[in-house]
């Protein structure tokens, strides 16, 4: 009988620790170090791209993204406060039904540039997404200089984000 409750305490202790990282965050590194080559569609305007289309900027944000997911609604609003003071951000709409994704958008805003349509998570993978909401800073060569994983926060934008856009000033 011992044995089990310390199985079912462990288990209740993996579990908690388990969904306060994909809340909070739980890394900035990826093993994928460049940007993988694509060609998909935007969301919107179903337009053909490629990865030379989204890196124009010396460093740019690529935030992987669902209408579904729960913890993305989260960082909306930093994401939002972000793209009006220039942050350019660019989407991967991972794994979603087009029409939900549009409409919320329409609801809550639109911080991307673009967004990049992935409905079978064919481009999310070979990036090594691993769950919504993941955050990438890619420089103009398509290097992915760090990842995150959770929500972003203002507390992970000063930290790890905020260095490479010195000019822009974010309030909490």
């Amino acid at each position: 009988m011992l044995i089990f409750i310390g199985s079912v305490v462990l288990f209740i202790t993996l579990l908690t620790i388990a969904v306060f990282q994909q809340a909070e965050g739980f890394g900035t590194s990826s093993a994928v170090k460049q940007f993988p080559p694509f060609q998909s569609t935007l969301l919107i305007t179903k337009k053909t791209v490629s990865e030379q289309d989204f890196f124009q900027r010396p460093y740019q944000l690529v935030n992987v993204w669902a209408s579904w997911c729960g913890v993305c609604r989260l960082e909306h609003p930093l994401l939002m406060d972000l793209a009006e003071k220039g942050v350019v951000i660019q989407g991967l709409n991972y794994r979603d039904k087009h029409d939900a994704a549009v409409t919320y958008l329409e609801r809550a805003g639109n911080p991307y540039q673009h967004v990049l349509y992935d409905p079978k998570g064919k481009v999310a993978i070979d990036l090594g997404v691993v769950g919504t909401p993941e955050t990438y800073l890619v420089d103009q060569q398509g290097v992915i200089v760090l990842k995150h994983q959770g929500v972003l926060n203002h507390s992970v934008w000063a930290d790890k984000f905020a260095p490479y856009f010195a000019d822009i000033e974010v309030v909490q």
